[in-house]
C-alpha cells in the first residue's frame, strides 16, 4: 500500500486480505434528527454527510437489500399521536416514534417457531422476488457515479457542480444521468 492508502485499499486490505491497515475503514449510518440538528450548530445545508466526512464505505441509494418474507409489508395495527405499532415482513410487531428518531420497541414476533417458519415464512423466500433487490436503477446510477469520482477525476469525493460538470443533466465523463441530490452547491 502507499503512505496515504485509498479507501479501496483499506476496506479490502481488512475484508479479503484481513489485515488491519493504518486506520479502520469509515461508515456511518445517521439518525434523521442528526443532520438537521448540526445544521443548527453550523454544518452547511444539505451536504451529504458520507463525503463530507469522506467515508470509505459508500451508501449506494436503492441498494438496501430486503431479506424479509413479505418485503415492504407494514401492517399498521395502532397508533397514537406520539407512536405508531406496525407487523413487517418478517412478522415483528415494532413501535416507532412518529416525530423523533429511535431504536423501535420490538413488541411481538410471529415466528416463533419451526411449525411457523414452514407453514408461513419459507415458502415465499424460495421464490424470487425482485423487491427483494434493491432499486435497480438507482444501483446503476450511484455505482457509475462513484467509478466516475475515482476513475476520472482521480478521488472519492462528488465532482458533479451545478455550474460546470452538468451537462444536460448527465456527467460528462461517465455518460449518465446525475440526480439533483447529487450536485454540490
Amino acid at each position: 500500500m502507499p503512505d496515504t492508502p485509498t479507501s479501496r485499499e483499506i476496506i479490502n486490505a481488512i475484508v479479503r486480505d484481513k489485515q488491519c491497515p493504518h486506520r479502520m475503514g469509515m461508515f456511518e449510518h445517521f439518525w434523521g434528527d442528526t443532520q438537521p440538528a448540526w445544521e443548527k450548530q453550523g454544518l452547511p445545508e444539505g451536504v451529504n454527510l458520507q463525503e463530507y466526512f469522506d467515508h470509505d464505505i459508500r451508501f449506494i441509494p436503492g441498494a438496501k437489500v430486503r431479506n424479509e418474507t413479505f418485503p415492504g409489508q407494514k401492517i399498521i395495527v395502532e397508533e397514537t399521536d406520539e407512536t405508531v405499532v406496525t407487523i413487517n415482513g418478517w412478522g415483528a410487531k415494532l413501535r416507532h416514534w412518529k416525530h423523533k428518531d429511535g431504536t423501535p420497541e420490538h413488541i411481538d414476533f410471529d415466528l416463533t417457531g419451526e411449525k411457523i417458519w414452514r407453514e408461513k415464512y419459507r415458502e415465499p423466500l424460495l421464490d424470487l422476488d425482485l423487491r427483494r433487490l434493491g432499486e435497480h436503477r438507482k444501483i446503476e446510477i450511484g455505482i457509475r457515479t462513484i467509478e466516475c469520482n475515482r476513475q476520472v477525476h482521480g478521488r472519492s469525493r462528488p465532482v458533479h457542480r451545478r455550474d460546470n460538470a452538468r451537462i444536460n443533466g448527465r456527467c460528462h465523463h461517465a455518460g449518465i444521468d446525475v440526480p439533483e441530490s447529487r450536485l454540490d452547491t
